[in-house]
């Protein structure tokens, strides 16, 4: 019985250190399942951590492009706006240069013609003269200048010529007086 007794002290030791055993391995096991659950969530927090970084950067690097893509579109925008108008401008200038070319061209023949009919006048006015004269004769015109200024007068003026005045060494004519009766006033040395 002893034996027996103490087979079983020793079979209670053994299964007391077995169970011992089985606990601290449970234990252990416990602690490593915690230990692999902390390490666990950490591994989920980095991930999570890194894939809210990673979308972070991923937003921003959108953003990034988002804004330099507008940026390029205003300058694109700035550029074609510049271009048009220095289009436009030019336009204007060339319509502006071809207009004044048009104008300086009807200005030049306009003076032209204007110079043609007033040399084609004095010719006219040079003839009659010519002609008048020729018909008058150098010995009547030396009669006219002979003659009172009033007979002068109403000579020229049956011979159709006005705002002419005949003068001779003789005869001086005085302007003051001269003018006076142009306009129509009293000749003073009457």
């Amino acid at each position: 019985m002893m034996q027996e007794q103490e087979a079983r002290r020793q079979a209670d030791k053994i299964e007391q250190e077995e169970k011992s055993k089985i606990d601290r391995l449970i234990l252990e096991n416990k602690a490593k399942v915690e230990a692999a659950k902390r390490e666990f969530l950490e591994l989920k927090s980095q991930s999570e951590a890194i894939k809210s970084k990673g979308q972070a950067i991923s937003e921003a690097k959108a953003k990034s492009e988002a804004d330099k893509i507008a940026a390029e579109s205003d300058v694109k925008f700035a550029t074609q706006q510049a271009e048009a108008k220095r289009v436009r401008e030019n336009a204007e200038i060339e319509y502006l240069e071809k207009k004044n070319v048009i104008e300086l061209d009807h200005q030049r023949q306009m003076s032209t013609m204007d110079i043609k009919k007033a040399q084609d006048l004095a010719e006219i006015e040079s003839g009659k003269f010519k002609t008048i004269m020729d018909s008058i004769g150098k010995d009547t015109l030396i009669n006219i200048s002979n003659a009172g200024p009033e007979m002068q007068s109403k000579l020229l003026n049956s011979l159709g010529l006005q705002g002419y005045m005949l003068m001779n060494s003789q005869n001086p004519v005085n302007l003051f007086t001269t003018a006076a009766g142009l306009i129509g006033g009293e000749n003073p040395s009457k």
